[in-house]
């Protein structure tokens, strides 16, 4: 299930495979995000929210697993976060790929659907400081390369 972004009155799928939470959250030793199929292998997937240039994360659900135990436990973002509000993503150094325009194919290694166009939203520190769009064909493998081992420009 891939991460979704609102955004300027949409809500669009996001490629992002990063931690969705500050470095001090953490899940109890020994236990692990669990996916119950190819669809949610990472075990989780979040909703962001773009709010006057600033990231927030407003929405999470995923499966908890611990070794050595059959309990699976559901979280949300509230398990986390207190309160039904987004939360300011103030940890988030990270590049969002954002796919706009026309679906140009589809890879289910690939992470879905492939777009002529993408949006790319540089997040420094919960502020988005940059916000381009490119056309498919104007993305260089290096960057493409880039892109799939960091997914950050800093």
């Amino acid at each position: 299930m891939p991460d979704r972004i609102l955004i300027d009155g949409e809500c669009k799928t996001l490629k992002f495979w990063g931690w969705p939470f500050p470095p001090e959250v953490r899940l109890t030793k020994g236990c692990h995000f669990a996916g119950s199929s190819t669809a949610t292998q990472r075990g989780y997937s979040s909703t962001w929210q773009v709010i006057d240039g600033r990231l927030y994360l407003a929405g999470f659900g995923g499966t908890i697993r611990c070794f050595g135990s059959d309990e699976v436990r559901q979280v949300s973002k509230e398990t986390f976060f207190p309160g039904t509000e987004p939360t300011f993503a103030y940890w988030m150094d990270h590049t969002f790929k954002i796919g706009i325009g026309d679906v140009v194919g589809y890879s289910h290694g690939g992470a879905g659907y492939h777009y002529d166009k993408y949006r790319y939203l540089y997040i420094h520190r919960g502020i988005v400081v940059r916000d381009e769009i490119r056309l498919n064909s104007e993305i260089s493998e290096e960057d493409k390369a880039r892109y799939r081992k960091h997914g950050n420009p800093w």
